[in-house]
C-alpha cells in the first residue's frame, strides 16, 4: 500500500478527497451557524442593555439568552463534533500512515484551525449570553 498522492496511492486519495468535501460541508454549516449567534448576541445584548431590571423587555432578553445559548450549542455541537473526527481521520492520512506531504497537510492544517476558532467563538458567544441569561452582565461579576 503507498501513502502518498505522489506515489498515486489511490485508497488514500479518495479517502481523502472523501474528508474534505464533508469537511468543507461542515464547516460552512458550522460558520453560517456562529454568524447567526454573533447577531443574536449583539440583538440580546442592546435590548438587555436598554432595559431596566424591572421590566419585561428585561425578562424578555434573560429568556432570549436562554433561548439563543441553547440554539447555538445544539447547532455546533454536530458540525464540531464531525470536523474534529475528520481532523482525527486526516491525523492518520497526513501524519500516521509515513510519507508526510504537504498537499495533504495543508488542508488538514486549515481545518484544524478554523475549528478551533469556531468552537472558541461558541465558546465566547455562550459566555456571553449567559451573562444576560443571568443577569450579571455589565456586574462586578462579568468584568
Amino acid at each position: 500500500m503507498t501513502n502518498s498522492l505522489s506515489n498515486g496511492g489511490t485508497d488514500i486519495v479518495a479517502l481523502y478527497g472523501a474528508l474534505v468535501g464533508v469537511a468543507a460541508i461542515t464547516t460552512a454549516l458550522q460558520t453560517a451557524a456562529v454568524s447567526v449567534g454573533y447577531s443574536d448576541v449583539a440583538a440580546i445584548e442592546s435590548r438587555y442593555d436598554g432595559a431596566t431590571t424591572a421590566s419585561q423587555a428585561y425578562n424578555d432578553a434573560r429568556e432570549d439568552a436562554r433561548v439563543a445559548r441553547t440554539r447555538l450549542f445544539l447547532i455546533n455541537a454536530p458540525a464540531a463534533a464531525v470536523n474534529g473526527l475528520v481532523v482525527a481521520a486526516l491525523t492518520d492520512v497526513v501524519l500516521v500512515r509515513g510519507d508526510f506531504d504537504w498537499v495533504l497537510a495543508l488542508p488538514w492544517i486549515a481545518l484544524a484551525v478554523t475549528l478551533v476558532l469556531l468552537v472558541v467563538a461558541v465558546v465566547k458567544f455562550a459566555s456571553r449570553l449567559n451573562a444576560v441569561s443571568n443577569g450579571t452582565r455589565g456586574t462586578d461579576a462579568t468584568s
